[in-house]
């Protein structure tokens, strides 16, 4: 039976589309009406009209609290259904009665205009304008039958039956349309709270979500630098790392091969050779363990005292031999005894490469210069060189292992690239940071930043 209802309704109505606040007002209203006909009976019953008046008043009321107690039980698809069945005996309830209870004399012009403001606020907006035209063609039939047929109004036996009923009448329905309209605006603020609270969840939950796709890309850049890092790093291993080899084992088979036919000298040179390119192999290797130990952490600090004069004119003379072939002036300049609380191995690791880059980019006969500069906890040092530059594009690049930023030097030498890889990630070890300033063709300087670091 329940079933064949819906579909009654469905078919007849349509499925309810009542917005939450439209279904509040009609629940309103239908409650209003049960109290306009009950104070509207006892007025009936104080007034002393005719028992079926009252008998046909009583029904009605009884027939708006079944309609209200059904709402509130009820499924939303009957919404619809009994949002019709309310209207329909509204107006029909109020014809009768307009001819049983004196017509335009009584308070019913009030009790339109109220019966009105709840029809337009409970119909769809789309058909209020249909409701206005009925409304109005409602009550200009009645008001034309009261004054064209005025026999078949049921009058006030006397005037103060009149005015009672007036005041007493007025005096309800606009407590009524108080009542109504403060709990029209108070659902109104109560639904206006909710949209506030809905608006802030919702724009809370697109920062989160914001948050969350701001921290997944850059997980997934992370990730796409990691796969590429980890790419460059097997070219490293299977590339730079083998190629030095070839050379070495050239060496050594030319030595094996004709060591009878070489005279000493060119034994030694050979030799020489040889030493070299397996010290730069050596010491290519050491760097690439630490920079590995480097990335998971293990590198303890071991921190000293140490004098940045006296490492940086160690470093220098590590490079020697080339700084003769070339021809270079390298000068330490205006450098006080300065010390520094850091880890002696892995700074002079950092100007290692850093000097083995501006010799090998600088063109014979040119200079580099070196600048200490020393303020509270903190060390500046300045290696600048008058060499080729870095083009502009390839800056960005240079502390980066998933790009290869690697040129021959002025004097055909090779690099892998790697040495600014690791001294980026030694400064963040301890603290502090290395810039490059250059531009092509004009020289290139690198500065480091070197804090106090506590032990």
């Amino acid at each position: 039976m329940k079933n064949i209802t819906n579909k009654l309704n469905s078919l007849l109505f349509g499925i309810s589309i009542f917005s939450p606040l439209r279904q509040r007002i009609f629940i309103s209203m239908v409650f209003i009406s049960i109290i306009v006909t009950i104070i509207g009976n006892i007025i009936n019953i104080l007034l002393g009209f005719p028992l079926f008046i009252i008998a046909i008043t009583f029904v009605v009321t009884v027939i708006f609290i079944i309609i209200f107690y059904r709402l509130r039980k009820s499924s939303k698809v009957f919404l619809d259904f009994y949002y019709y069945v309310f209207w329909v005996i509204v107006f029909v309830a109020t014809a009768y009665l307009w001819f049983l209870n004196a017509g335009i004399d009584s308070n019913f012009t009030i009790l339109f205009v109220m019966g009105y403001i709840g029809l337009f606020l409970t119909t769809k907006p789309e058909n209020r304008f249909a409701v206005l035209i009925f409304s109005s063609l409602f009550i200009a039939i009645l008001i034309l039958m009261d004054f064209y047929f005025p026999e078949l109004i049921v009058r006030y036996e006397n005037k103060a039956q009149r005015i009672t009923d007036l005041v007493i009448g007025i005096i309800v329905y606009l407590s009524v349309i108080h009542y109504f309209l403060n709990t029209v605006w108070q659902q109104s603020n109560f639904e206006q709270s909710k949209l506030k609270i809905k608006n802030i969840q919702l724009d809370n939950l697109s920062k989160e979500r914001k948050e969350l796709n701001e921290r997944l890309e850059l997980s997934v850049k992370e990730m796409e630098y990691a796969n590429s890092a980890k790419d460059r790093f097997i070219s490293i291993i299977s590339h730079d790392l083998r190629s030095p080899f070839q050379g070495l084992l050239g060496v050594s088979r030319l030595l094996n091969e004709n060591y009878n036919d070489l005279n000493d000298d060119e034994k030694k040179q050979l030799i020489q050779k040889l030493n070299n390119l397996l010290e730069n192999q050596y010491s290519f290797l050491e760097e690439l363990l630490l920079w590995g130990r480097l990335q998971r952490s293990s590198v303890n600090l071991k921190v000293d005292n140490i004098n940045l004069k006296e490492i940086l004119l160690s470093e220098i003379s590590h490079f020697s031999q080339a700084i003769d072939q070339k021809k270079l002036n390298v000068k330490l300049l205006d450098t006080t005894d300065v010390e520094i609380k850091t880890d002696r191995n892995l700074i002079s690791t950092v100007f290692r490469n850093i000097l083995s880059n501006a010799i090998k980019f600088s063109p014979i006969g040119q200079k580099i210069e070196v600048f200490v500069n020393c303020e509270g906890n903190n060390c500046l040092v300045n290696i600048k060189d008058y060499g080729v530059g870095i083009s502009e594009e390839d800056l960005p690049y240079l502390f980066r292992l998933d790009t290869k930023v690697s040129r021959k030097g002025t004097d055909g030498e090779t690099g892998t690239g790697f040495g600014l890889v690791l001294c980026s990630d030694i400064m963040m070890k301890l603290k502090g940071k290395i810039s490059i300033e250059s531009k092509e063709g004009s020289g290139t300087t690198v500065t480091i930043l070197i804090p106090q670091v506590n032990s």
